[in-house]
């Protein structure tokens, strides 16, 4: 679980955008983040940044193959990940 210490350093996450970003990680190999990004209507710049200050937060891993950054979760990025859906869950 994700501690409010480490809450208060992610306000950014708490956003739309962010978030569905953040959330849809485990696709962007499969389908890349130029798909993504056209899907959620945000720049290729504010996704980015968006996921370089997940990498600050240690939430995912960020590493380039060829031309594309490849984006995966770390264990803390995955335990968010899962508190996230399950709030987004109980708010339908």
């Amino acid at each position: 679980m994700v501690g409010v210490m480490d809450m208060n350093k992610l306000h950014w996450l708490i956003r739309e955008k962010p978030i569905r970003l953040f959330l849809l990680i485990d696709k962007l190999g499969d389908i890349g983040i130029q798909r993504i990004i056209r899907k959620i209507d945000i720049t290729y710049s504010h996704s980015m940044r968006i996921l370089y200050k997940a990498k600050k937060e240690n939430l995912v891993n960020i590493y380039k193959v060829g031309r594309h950054n490849c984006i995966e979760y770390t264990e803390k990025g995955k335990e968010l990940r899962k508190e996230l859906l399950g709030i987004l869950d109980i708010t339908k």
